[in-house]
C-alpha cells in the first residue's frame, strides 16, 4: 500500500514539472533568435573606408572623363595628390618636382624656362590688329557689356561676364556663353596665336559635392570654355588652361558686386603663335641653308602629356604646349 502511494506521488510530481522542458526549449529558441538578430544588426565598420575609397575613385574617374580634351592624343589630368604636393613645395619655395610617372600620366616640369625655346621664335598676328577685329565683331553683336578687352605688352585679354557663362557653383556652360564664344571665335580662328583660358572665382566657401575647392571649380570652368573653343574650330595645340580660384581678385571681396567682378573667365591671346612641327623643321632647314652652318634642331613640338606649371599667386596651369608665356 505504501509502495503504491509513493509511486503515485512520484508520477504526480513528475507530471507537475514536465512544463519546464517545453519552457527550456522555448527559451533556447528565443535566445538563438535574438543572437541572429544581433548579428544582422552589427555593422562591419572596417569596410567603410574601403567603400569610401572606391566611391572617391569612381567620382574622380567620372570627373577626369569630363576634362579630356578632344585632340589627336587622349590627355589625362594629373592626380590630385600630385597637384597638392607641387603646390605645397611651391609655397615652401622649393619649386615643383620632376615627375617620374609613365607616359600615360601627367608630367610636371621642373622649370618652365626650359619650354619656351620654340614658342618665342614665332610672332603671331599683331595684337593691335586682333584688338581692332574683336572690337568690330563685339560692337556688331551688341555684347559690349558682357565682353571686356584689355591690351597688355605681350597679351590681349578678353574678360567674360561669369553670370552669362555659369550658374552659381556650376561649371556647365549656359547657352548665352556659347553665343558669346561663337562671336569671339570669328576672330580667334583667323590666326594662330597661343591662347590661355583662365578661370577665377570669389572667396565664398564652395558648397558642392563635385568640387572640393574654388580652385578646382575655376579650372573646370576654364576647361569647359576651352572645349567649346575647340568645338568652334580652334586648334587645341594653341590652347592651355589656368585656374586661379579666389587667389587673384581684381577687387576686394567685400561686397556682392565686387565678388561678381572677381567671378570671371579670361581668354588671353599671346603675341606668339603656334606652328606645327613640320613648319618648324622647314624654317630651321631654310635658316641652315642661308647661314650655311649646321644648327641643332630645337623643335620639340607639343608634348603628348599635360604639363602642370604652378603660377605666381597660387594658380596652376595645365598645358600641352612647349611655351613659357
Amino acid at each position: 500500500m505504501r509502495r503504491r502511494r509513493l509511486h503515485h506521488q512520484l508520477e504526480k510530481r513528475e507530471d507537475t514539472h514536465r512544463w519546464l522542458v517545453s519552457y527550456a526549449d522555448y527559451m533556447t529558441l528565443m535566445f538563438a533568435f535574438f543572437v541572429v538578430l544581433y548579428a544582422m544588426a552589427v555593422v562591419n565598420k572596417g569596410q567603410y573606408p574601403v567603400f569610401l575609397e572606391k566611391l572617391n575613385q569612381a567620382v574622380e574617374h567620372l570627373t577626369a572623363q569630363s576634362q579630356h580634351i578632344v585632340s589627336k592624343d587622349t590627355l589625362q589630368f594629373p592626380k590630385r595628390e600630385m597637384i597638392d604636393q607641387n603646390n605645397t613645395q611651391a609655397i615652401a619655395g622649393q619649386g615643383p618636382v620632376q615627375s617620374n610617372q609613365s607616359h600615360d600620366e601627367a608630367k610636371v616640369v621642373a622649370n618652365d624656362n626650359d619650354v619656351d625655346e620654340v614658342a618665342k621664335t614665332h610672332d603671331g598676328e599683331a595684337l593691335d590688329d586682333v584688338y581692332k577685329q574683336l572690337q568690330a565683331v563685339i560692337n556688331a553683336s551688341g555684347q559690349n557689356n558682357a565682353i571686356k578687352i584689355e591690351r597688355q605688352q605681350d597679351w590681349l585679354t578678353i574678360s567674360l561676364d561669369n553670370q552669362l557663362f555659369f550658374a552659381s557653383g556650376s561649371a556647365t556652360l549656359l547657352d548665352s556663353a556659347k553665343q558669346v564664344l561663337a562671336i569671339i571665335s570669328q576672330v580667334l580662328t583667323q590666326n594662330q596665336n597661343y591662347l590661355r583660358v583662365r578661370g577665377y572665382t570669389d572667396d565664398q566657401k564652395l558648397d558642392s559635392e563635385l568640387y572640393r575647392s574654388n580652385w578646382e571649380l575655376s579650372v573646370i570652368r576654364a576647361t569647359n570654355v576651352l572645349h567649346q573653343l575647340v568645338a568652334l574650330g580652334i586648334a587645341p595645340q594653341r590652347l592651355a588652361v589656368e585656374g586661379f580660384g579666389q587667389y587673384s581678385p581684381v577687387v576686394a571681396n567685400t561686397t556682392a558686386q565686387n565678388r561678381r567682378e572677381n567671378r570671371r573667365v579670361v581668354i588671353a591671346i599671346s603675341r606668339f603663335a603656334w606652328q606645327s612641327v613640320e613648319k618648324q623643321k622647314s624654317a630651321l632647314q631654310q635658316s641652315t641653308k642661308l647661314t650655311n652652318k649646321p644648327q641643332e634642331s630645337h623643335t620639340q613640338g607639343d608634348s603628348k602629356t599635360i604639363l602642370t606649371v604652378p603660377l605666381p599667386g597660387g594658380g596652376v596651369r595645365y598645358t600641352t604646349r612647349q611655351d613659357k608665356q
